[in-house]
């Protein structure tokens, strides 16, 4: 089953990658302006992303607020474990 692509697919496709040039362009050479709100949403669809797999799996979930996306799109990985340890070891309800 081959399926020839409509224009609208490729313009979508081509508006994406521009999107996702832009975005990689302003987190290599742009000020904190430009860098913290990205990370900021990067970090809240990271853990959307991995409670939404989770979920599925098991009774694992991130809490999402404004102040785990931000640790974790900032700090990353550190992050990640920081809000991991404060919801499991910390405050294990």
């Amino acid at each position: 089953m081959s399926e020839i692509l409509s224009n609208t697919q490729v313009y979508i496709f081509l508006f994406i990658i521009i999107v996702l040039s832009i975005i990689s362009i302003a987190l290599k050479k742009g000020s904190l302006i430009i860098k913290i709100p990205i990370k900021f949403l990067i970090g809240g669809l990271f853990i959307y992303i991995i409670n939404f797999f989770a979920e599925k799996v098991s009774n694992f979930t991130i809490p999402l607020n404004p102040i785990t996306a931000f640790a974790v799109g900032v700090l990353e990985l550190p992050g990640l474990i920081l809000i991991l340890m404060i919801k499991y070891l910390i405050y294990p309800l």
